[in-house]
C-alpha cells in the first residue's frame, strides 16, 4: 500500500516537472523571439498605457512599439500597483543579475536603500544626451539624484487637480468649483445628498485608503506641513500645529456627515473612479490626467460634464502647496542591457515623444508640451495644469521616510474615523515621528 502511494506521488511529481518545463520553454520562446533582445520594463500600468497608447481615444500612438521595431527588440512589461512595483524592484536589486532593465520609480521610494543600487546616468548622458534635458524644471528633479549623481529621468508627474461634476453642482445651485479650503469644506457638505433618481451622492472622494497622499493633499490646503527639510537634509517634524489640527478636524466632520466615503480607511483608486463616473461622488482629488477616464463615454455616465481645475488655496490671499509625486525612469545596476535601456529612456524623453505621451494621457514633465497646439486642442485644461505646476512641490524622501508616512497615515486615519481625538492623534503623530528620526 505504501509502495503504491509512493509510486503515485512520484508519478505526480514527474508530470508536474514536465508541465513546468514545457511551460517555461514556451514562456522563453514567447518572451525572447529568435534574433531579438528582450528588454523588460517594470512599472505601473499607466506608464505602459501612455507609452503605447493602449487606452481608447488616445492619439499619440505606440511610442515604445515603434522604437522596439526599429531596434529589433522584444519588449516585456511587468506592471503592478505602486507598492508591489517597488517591492519587486527591491527583490530584483538583491540578485546578482536582474531581469529588469528599466524601472519606473516614484519619489517617495527614492531613499539611499534604493538609489544606491541604481545605475548612475551621467556617463550615459555625456555620451548620448537627452534632448534639452535642461527644460525640465528643478522642482521635478528632486527625486532623481543620489550623492550628486543622476540616477533617474522624470517621466510623469501626478500633480493633483480637483475634478468636479458640473451636473451635480447645478443640481445643488453651485456654478463654479471651490477656491479655498473653507469652500471645499462647505461644498463637500452641500454636495452630499440624494438625487431625484435615488442615487446617494458623496460630496468629496479620494483614495484616502491607499497611502498618505490624498489625506495630506487635503491638509495642505489648510497650510499644514508634516515636516520641513533644509538644504543640508536636516528634517524637522512640524505635525503638531493649528493648521494640522484644523484640517483633520474638518475632515473628521465631513466623515461624520458622510460627505467623504464611509470606507475612508480602505477606499482605493478604483473605488474612487467608479464613484465619480457613476455620479455617486461630486468632487474628487486626482491627477489632472484622470480627466480622460472620467469623461470617457465608454465608462462614464457624465462624459463632458466632469471638469478639472487646480486645487484650492488656503484662502483668498495665500496659495497652497500643489503637492505632486514624480515617476522617473531608472536602470538597475545589475541590469544586463544598460545601453539599450538608456536608448529607450532617451526615446521616451524626447520633446516630440513627450507630446505624444501627453496625447495618450500622460502628465508631461516638459513645460513646452503644455503649449503644443495638439495637446491644447485635445486637453484644453492643460493650461490650468501648467499654472498649478509653477507652485508644485515634491516631498523629498529621507532615511525612514516611508515609515514616517505610514505613521502619518495611521494617526490621521484614526483622527478622521474617530478612533482617537484629533488632538491626541496629532500629539501622537509628532511624538512618534520625532522618535523615528532620532533612533
Amino acid at each position: 500500500m505504501r509502495t503504491q502511494k509512493l509510486r503515485r506521488m512520484l508519478t505526480i511529481c514527474v508530470v508536474l516537472l514536465l508541465v513546468s518545463a514545457v511551460s517555461f520553454a514556451a514562456g522563453q520562446k514567447e518572451d525572447s523571439p529568435k534574433g531579438k533582445v528582450t528588454l523588460t520594463l517594470l512599472s505601473h500600468s499607466v506608464h505602459e498605457n501612455v507609452a503605447r497608447g493602449t487606452v481608447a481615444g488616445t492619439t499619440g500612438g505606440d511610442i515604445v512599439g515603434e522604437w522596439a521595431e526599429r531596434n529589433n527588440v522584444n519588449i516585456v512589461w511587468i506592471t503592478a500597483g505602486i507598492d508591489p512595483v517597488h517591492e519587486r524592484l527591491y527583490r530584483e536589486l538583491a540578485l546578482k543579475e536582474s531581469s529588469i532593465d528599466i524601472a519606473f520609480i516614484i519619489d517617495k521610494y527614492v531613499d539611499p536603500r534604493l538609489t544606491s543600487q541604481l545605475e548612475p546616468l551621467d556617463p550615459y548622458l555625456a555620451k548620448s544626451p537627452i534632448e534639452d534635458l535642461a527644460e525640465i524644471p528643478e522642482n521635478l528633479l528632486i527625486a532623481t539624484k543620489y550623492k550628486g549623481n543622476l540616477i533617474a529621468i522624470p517621466y510623469r508627474h501626478s500633480l493633483g487637480g480637483l475634478h468636479w461634476n458640473e451636473v451635480l453642482f447645478n443640481e445643488r445651485g453651485l456654478t463654479r468649483p471651490p477656491k479655498t479650503a473653507k469652500e471645499i469644506f462647505e461644498y463637500s457638505k452641500q454636495l452630499t445628498y440624494k438625487r431625484a433618481d435615488g442615487t446617494e451622492v458623496t460630496g468629496l472622494v479620494a483614495n484616502f485608503g491607499e497611502g498618505y497622499a490624498s489625506i495630506y493633499r487635503f491638509l495642505a490646503d489648510y497650510g499644514a506641513k508634516l515636516f520641513t527639510v533644509d538644504e543640508d537634509g536636516k528634517v524637522t517634524i512640524t505635525a503638531d500645529t493649528p493648521e494640522m489640527i484644523q484640517g483633520l478636524t474638518d475632515l473628521a466632520t465631513l466623515y461624520k456627515a458622510k460627505a467623504v466615503p464611509s470606507n475612508f480607511a480602505t477606499i482605493t483608486i478604483d473605488d474612487q473612479n467608479a464613484m465619480i463616473t457613476t455620479g455617486r461622488a461630486a468632487m474628487a482629488f486626482g491627477p489632472f490626467a484622470r480627466y480622460t477616464v472620467y469623461n470617457n463615454p465608454d465608462v462614464s455616465e457624465f462624459p463632458g460634464s466632469i471638469k478639472v481645475t487646480k486645487h484650492v488655496d488656503i484662502d483668498e490671499h495665500t496659495p497652497s502647496d500643489q503637492i505632486m509625486e514624480i515617476w522617473s525612469m531608472a536602470i538597475p545596476k545589475n541590469s544586463k542591457n544598460k545601453d539599450l535601456a538608456w536608448d529607450l529612456i532617451r526615446e521616451l524623453s524626447s520633446k516630440e515623444n513627450t507630446v505624444r505621451a501627453a496625447l495618450n494621457g500622460n502628465s508631461p514633465v516638459r513645460p513646452s508640451t503644455y503649449v503644443d497646439p495638439r495637446v491644447l486642442e485635445l486637453y484644453p485644461w492643460k493650461i490650468d495644469e501648467a499654472e498649478a505646476l509653477k507652485n508644485a512641490t515634491v516631498l523629498p524622501a529621507f532615511d525612514n521616510s516611508l515609515e514616517a508616512w505610514t505613521i502619518f497615515q495611521e494617526e490621521s486615519q484614526s483622527a478622521v474615523i474617530g478612533a482617537k481625538s484629533v488632538q491626541d492623534a496629532v500629539k501622537s503623530l509628532q511624538t512618534r515621528l520625532e522618535k523615528l528620526l532620532n533612533k
